[in-house]
């Protein structure tokens, strides 16, 4: 039987030229370390390098417990409409 993998919610920021970027993430437990610096998925599935680990939520949850942010999203556009090819002017 394979080892169950856990996920903590932090907070993780970026910081850019002009700016800086904060998100809240779940990484696998083990990658959870103050002011460690990771390499995390953006929304196009590419590599994104520079996020540092900034605190950690407290919340644990198994992988299978992590919500599915892209298909809570589908499902929102096509009952909105939103899935819909737009209508050219």
């Amino acid at each position: 039987m394979s080892k169950q993998q856990y996920y903590i919610q932090c907070t993780l920021q970026k910081r850019t030229p002009n700016s800086r970027i904060t998100q809240i993430a779940w990484i696998p437990e083990k990658f959870v370390i103050k002011d460690k610096v990771l390499k995390i998925r953006d929304q196009n599935d590419e590599w994104d390098d520079g996020w540092v680990v900034m605190s950690d939520g407290g919340a644990r949850k198994e992988e299978k417990q992590l919500p599915d942010y892209r298909s809570m999203i589908r499902g929102h556009r096509r009952k909105t409409g939103d899935a819909l090819p737009k209508e050219s002017a």
